[in-house]
């Protein structure tokens, strides 16, 4: 379900949804 919502940010901006994606992937790491 979530997916869903990403894909349709990812159409509006492909660059945007990259960047959310990796603020993403930074937040995990600072988690862990």
């Amino acid at each position: 379900m979530g997916g869903v919502s990403g894909t349709h940010t990812c159409q509006f901006s492909v660059d945007r949804c990259r960047v959310r994606r990796q603020e993403l992937v930074e937040q995990i790491l600072s988690g862990s």
